[in-house]
Parts: C-alpha cells; structure tokens; sequence
C-alpha cells in the first residue's frame, strides 16, 4: 500500500520536513505510547465493538506516523540522486 501515492510533492516535502523536528518526534512518541495504551485496554474491553473502537484510534495513528515517515524517506532518496 502507497500511503503518499496522489500527495503533491510540496505536501511530501512539508511532511517529510516533520520527520525531524524534535516536537513531532516527540509526538510520536506520545502516539506509540497511546498505541500501546489502546492495546492494552483491548484485552479487558467486553465487546468486539469496543475493541474495535481502540484498534481504529491505533491504526490512525500508525497511519499518521508511516506517512510521514514514507514521506520523509521518499524526499531523501530524491535528493540523492
């Protein structure tokens, strides 16, 4: 699956330029942290509803942080040829 396939390439350079700020990162930490945290609440939730819920909160911010990151290696590896 392309997840950056139709961005325009400003929009992949402006994510791409997330990839190193140290307040993203840190957002992605806090984004893995909460991935973490969901997983965990799937294991106690009663319903598959409800474990759904959490696994799609998860799976957004697994979204959030591969693209960003597929964007950031997309610009790099423009810039080295």
């Amino acid at each position: 699956m392309n997840i950056i396939k139709g961005l325009k390439k400003e929009n992949i350079e402006a994510l791409a330029e997330l990839w190193e700020d140290k307040n993203f990162q840190k957002l992605v930490d806090l984004m893995r942290l909460n991935q973490d945290n969901f997983a965990k609440l799937c294991l106690t939730r009663p319903t598959w509803q409800q474990i759904q819920e959490l696994q799609w909160y998860a799976s957004g911010f697994s979204l959030i942080i591969k693209t960003v990151e597929s964007c950031y290696k997309k610009v790099n590896n423009i810039r080295r040829k």
